[in-house]
């Protein structure tokens, strides 16, 4: 030891700093802090030290200077940063923080699965990594997740699930999601709060996750000593299972009282403890919503979660019915039956009453009031192991499928310590001295047989062995389980007797102590690997019997459907005899199934280290942490694997690995050159590798070194060949883009030609689109005017017509009043004017039937004369329609001078159409005026035509009328002769007595003119203007 040489010394059992500044004799001078002492120098109290900076590693083997006291500080600086994991050689130390970091999203996910080992820090992600790749291989793998009780097993569990199935190809949808909901549902059912953690696993759970072609096909999760003891009977400080608190805390008042619940302080299951909430700033409804949530994800339908809080509420309920007295009218005990379906009588019975066989007699005992309790809470106990096992079935029904390969996870509870230790303790710590032996095992035998397999140099290394203490369990004589299995078939065994057998029983048995004192209290204390545990035997005899009453079988048969679908194989071991019943036998060959599992793969460790007992974060007790390093064998794992060769690999895979390298270095590739090619790639020492028969011994730095080396050169040759590859498909894309480049010339010269065209016929149908628009909208412009004339001259003659029949109305009057005024002065020529006037009247209405047969002649001639006019008009109007159409056509093709000289040209059409419609307008207007003295002329005649009529007498009025309507229809008849009407005109006027002959002379014109004037209106109504006709051309037909 030299001077200023950093160091550790130890006072009062902790270890602290110190630097040596001087040396006296045999004694060493040393300062700590500001204070000197002196100690001897080969003191095992002094230790070398590194520096701050040389301690704070990733991995522990890499320290210079390997000891108890620079592994501890070692921890505890990354701990302070924040870095919970560090590598113990291959095993991962992960210190519980007790607060959220993070370092555990998706981003950091993705970050470890992408990257190379070399470049990530130890995490749990870093296993998963590594359990993936290594089950490429074909081989099962299994990671175990190991410590105290509240280190953090649980949650790093989690991590470790939700790495594997996030990165995993996944042959399922949603497969993830149910794997993952498997944990609020065992954690809600499985975990509870204990003094040391507010959730802390009450059951040991082995998870397979499955594999097939290298795809997570499923998982299959299998579950350990649920610890159902904790139901009935509940520790001070702690909680009962989550469950119970979750149901009721997050049900609503309606769901409350469909379930029969009250408040958490009401049921005697629950208020044996006075802590109803968690420290860890978890809340029991936000868990219940959650459970919810994995039900529904893991496809368990209404009726049985409903089932499944009928079943939670109803052990809650059975727990206050406390006496025998007026059982059959509590109320607890009638909730209990309607919510389990039970029949109340026969659960009555079974506590009333129990049965013994005497002779092949039964007979009936009644229970007392103890016998009643420990009946009612073993029933308890059981239906919730029933409904446990329900759910891990079901879970396992949703998400296990046929595989190939496997990564188990198994997180078992830790070693525990209480106040007072029981049977579960005793099975407990049992499990973790299995464990422990395999990791003893696995880091240590397994190493010292494979270096003597390989006939390699090799110092032995001494290694904790916990063999005495699993023989002080197993032993068949004198064994701890053995003088429990024998007490247990006796009919009279009892705790009593099995202890007096382990007192009896204390020699040669090194790690199990009796005192003087503790057999007042039936202790007893056993030495494990972790430390000393001081057991009671209390309920040993009854817990391992696990003694079923018979007629809970019968029970459960009579309950609900839901209940009788339960597993009852427990039942159907009565004839395998009281060894195969015990529970520790059962509990034995589970584990030994396990462990021959685990043995069976592929092996990764996780020590997880409580760094306090308060459960605060930023506490770090050395002494605690380094207690659990030392019992967790961390510590002589650490000295084994730097004194190793943590790299071992087969001669024949060597080469394969590093075939480039010795390719590149001139050495031929055989077993017998593997030495030279190590010595020549990298400077080595003597101990820094060894060859075995069929294996390579590397150091880990010297592996490290050949790998770096390699994989440079392969980068490099891997540059050269993807330079040529690069040459000789750029080349062959140049040659192509040439041969492009000529085609894309000839494409793009068709384009613009045809784009140059394409513009062409645009103008041009533009051209011809616009023109075409400007002639309809002047076509109906010139429609509108017409039209609107039209309606004006309507008017006009509306206006004349109605007044012409005003004015014959009154001149009739008149004439009638004439007519009369002359008959009466002319009474005595009565006789001759109707006899004249008898003759005369039919003389002219003969003459005036010729005429109007005459005038119906002409019209029909002058009808068939339109027609054929209106059938030339047409055609012409249709070949007038083709010329213009093919003008409009020549025009569209026409070059830009013509189709402005057209334009101009069509203009002055237009121009010469607006003269020749003044001019016709003003042909209008005379035809216009010759009408109106026409009408004039008409209008005298009816005039004087009234004042001839209304001279007539009073008493032929009737028949003046009737004569002047039948004249009136005749013509509005559209000139045709109804000849039965005439006849009975000529026949009334025949009957007449007075004929005044210049009354006859004057109607018969009368008659004539109305006719050429009804005549001439209907002429002008037939020749009204059609839709497609032109004005003018209705105009000028209407003339001629």
């Amino acid at each position: 030891m030299n001077q200023n040489q950093l160091c550790w010394i130890k006072i009062d059992e902790k270890w602290e700093k110190g630097e040596i500044i001087n040396k006296k004799d045999d004694n060493l001078v040393i300062n700590i802090g500001d204070n000197n002492i002196e100690v001897k120098i080969f003191s095992d109290e002094i230790l070398f030290r590194n520096t701050d900076k040389e301690d704070n590693c990733n991995n522990l083997i890499e320290l210079i200077h390997l000891n108890e006291p620079s592994i501890l500080n070692n921890i505890c600086l990354r701990y302070k940063e924040d870095n919970i994991y560090t590598f113990n050689g291959n095993i991962l130390i992960a210190i519980n923080p007790f607060k959220k970091l993070d370092i555990y999203h998706d981003k950091n996910i993705k970050n470890y699965a992408i990257n190379n080992f070399q470049n990530l820090l130890p995490h749990p992600f870093y296993i998963g990594k590594q359990s993936l790749e290594n089950i490429k291989t074909g081989q099962n793998q299994t990671i175990l997740v190991s410590g105290e009780s509240g280190a953090g097993k649980t949650q790093t569990t989690k991590y470790l699930m939700n790495y594997i199935t996030n990165i995993s190809n996944k042959s399922i949808d949603n497969l993830e999601n149910k794997i993952l909901a498997s944990n609020p549902i065992l954690e809600a059912f499985g975990n509870a709060k204990t003094i040391r953690n507010d959730n802390s696993s009450r059951f040991g759970k082995f998870i397979k996750l499955l594999f097939k072609d290298n795809t997570l096909c499923g998982a299959e999760i299998n579950t350990y000593l649920l610890e159902k003891i904790r139901i009935t009977k509940l520790s001070n400080n702690e909680r009962n299972f989550h469950i119970f608190y979750m149901l009721i805390n997050g049900f609503t008042k309606e769901k409350k009282r469909k379930y029969h619940l009250d408040n958490i302080l009401d049921y005697n299951y629950l208020k044996r403890s006075n802590i109803i909430s968690r420290n860890d700033g978890v809340n029991d409804d936000e868990m219940f919503k959650e459970l919810e949530e994995s039900f529904n994800t893991l496809n368990f339908n209404e009726d049985e979660i409903d089932n499944i809080y009928k079943i939670v509420s109803a052990i809650l309920q059975l727990g206050n019915v406390e006496k025998l007295d007026n059982i059959l009218n509590n109320s607890y005990l009638i909730n209990y039956c309607d919510l389990m379906g039970f029949p109340i009588n026969n659960i009555i019975n079974i506590f009333q009453y129990r049965y013994i066989e005497v002779n092949g007699e039964t007979i009936e005992i009644s229970n007392k009031q103890e016998d009643f309790i420990v009946i009612r809470d073993t029933l308890s106990q059981l239906i919730y192991c029933l409904l446990f096992e329900y759910l891990v079935k079901k879970i396992n029904s949703s998400i296990k499928s046929e595989s190939e390969n496997f990564i188990g996870i198994l997180d078992i509870f830790g070693f525990e310590v209480f106040k007072n230790n029981g049977f579960e303790q005793l099975c407990i710590n049992y499990t973790n001295e299995k464990l422990q032996s395999i990791f003893n095992k696995f880091i240590f035998q397994l190493e010292q047989e494979e270096y003597i397999k390989e006939q390699i140099e090799w110092k032995d290394i001494s290694y904790p062995d916990n063999l005495n203490i699993i023989k002080l369990f197993e032993n068949k004589k004198g064994g701890l389980f053995g003088l429990l299995q024998e007490q247990c078939i006796l009919k009279s065994g009892n705790d009593k007797g099995l202890y007096s057998l382990l007192v009896k029983n204390l020699d040669n048995k090194p790690n199990l102590f009796v005192n003087s004192r503790d057999k007042a209290y039936q202790r007893f204390t056993i030495e494990h690997y972790a430390g000393k545990v001081e057991y009671t035997v209390d309920n040993f005899i009854h817990k391992n019997r696990n003694k079923i009453e018979t007629r809970f079988q019968d029970l459960i048969n009579n309950g609900s459907e839901f209940i009788q679908q339960f597993n009852l194989d427990i039942f159907n071991q009565n004839d395998k005899g009281h060894k195969t019943k015990s529970l520790i036998y059962q509990f034995r060959n589970s584990l030994n199934d396990l462990l021959k599992i685990i043995s069976s793969t592929r092996q990764h460790y996780i020590r997880c280290i409580k760094p306090n007992d308060v459960n605060t974060a930023n506490n770090f007790d050395k002494s605690r942490v380094l207690e659990q390093l030392k019992y967790c064998g961390v510590l002589e794992a650490i000295k084994i694997a730097r004194a190793g060769y943590p790299i071992r690999i087969k001669k024949k895979k060597f080469i394969d690995h590093f075939y480039t390298f010795m390719n590149n270095s001139n050495i031929n590739l055989d077993i017998n050159n593997i030495a030279n090619f190590i010595e020549k790639s990298s400077e080595v020492e003597k101990n820094d590798y060894q060859l075995g028969n069929t294996k390579v011994f590397l150091k880990k730095h010297i592996y490290d070194e050949l790998i770096l080396r390699n994989r440079l050169l392969v980068n490099t040759k891997a540059i050269i060949i993807q330079k040529n590859i690069l040459s000789w498909y750029y080349k062959s894309r140049w040659y192509k883009i040439k041969k492009l480049k000529t085609l894309i010339r000839l494409y793009k010269k068709y384009y613009i030609e045809k784009n140059r065209n394409a513009t062409k016929i645009v103008c041009i149908y533009r051209s011809y689109y616009i023109r075409k628009q400007y002639i309809n909208y002047k076509k109906r412009i010139i429609l509108i005017q017409s039209i609107f004339r039209m309606n004006e001259g309507k008017k006009i003659f509306v206006k004349i017509t109605n007044s012409i029949k005003l004015q014959s109305f009154i001149r009739m009057y008149f004439t009638k009043k004439d007519y009369l005024l002359l008959r009466d002065k002319h009474r005595y020529s009565k006789i001759i004017q109707r006899s004249f006037h008898k003759y005369k009247n039919r003389q002219l209405i003969f003459k005036k039937i010729k005429e109007l047969l005459n005038i119906n002649n002409r019209c029909a001639l002058l009808e068939k004369m339109l027609e054929e006019e209106r059938v030339a008009r047409e055609q012409e109007r249709v070949a007038r329609e083709q010329e213009r159409n093919a003008k409009e056509q020549e025009r569209v093709t026409m070059s830009g001078q013509k189709f402005a000289s057209k334009i101009k040209d069509i203009d002055n059409l237009g121009n010469n159409l607006e003269n020749n419609f003044i001019e016709n307008g003003e042909i209008i207007l005379k035809h216009q005026k010759i009408l109106d003295e026409k009408n004039a002329k008409i209008e005298a005649l009816l005039n004087e035509n009234n004042r001839l009529k209304n001279d007539r007498l009073k008493n032929d009025r009737l028949k003046n009328d009737r004569l002047e309507n039948n004249s009136n229809n005749i013509i509005n008849d559209n000139n045709l002769v109804n000849i039965p009407l005439v006849n009975s005109e000529i026949n009334d006027v025949e009957n007449e007595t007075f004929i005044n002959y210049e009354i006859a002379n004057k109607m018969e014109q009368l008659y004539l003119q109305l006719s050429q004037a009804q005549e001439q209106l209907k002429n002008m109504k037939k020749n009204q203007i059609p839709k497609n006709k032109g004005f003018f051309d209705v105009i000028k037909g209407f003339f001629k």
